[in-house]
């Protein structure tokens, strides 16, 4: 999570929060995502799951074209 600069700072001891290891996940993972999602856009969900598939996580996503953030 983002705390924003000191917030950041204060949780974490640095600026920027950190990097998840998606290496650690062990389960399956199944995401519902909206295109219309202006907080997590279709991008970057795309991105989440090449990366988890590259480290072997079983992860389905799948895209709703009329949907936004809220929607589910």
């Amino acid at each position: 999570y983002d705390y924003g600069y000191e917030g950041n700072q204060k949780k974490y001891g640095q600026h920027k929060p950190p990097i998840w290891n998606l290496q650690n996940i062990k389960t399956k993972v199944r995401a519902f995502v909206g295109r219309q999602d202006k907080l997590g856009d279709v991008t970057d969900n795309s991105l989440l799951a090449a990366r988890l598939n590259t480290y072997g996580v079983d992860a389905t996503f799948r895209f709703y074209n009329d949907c936004g953030h809220m929607t589910f």
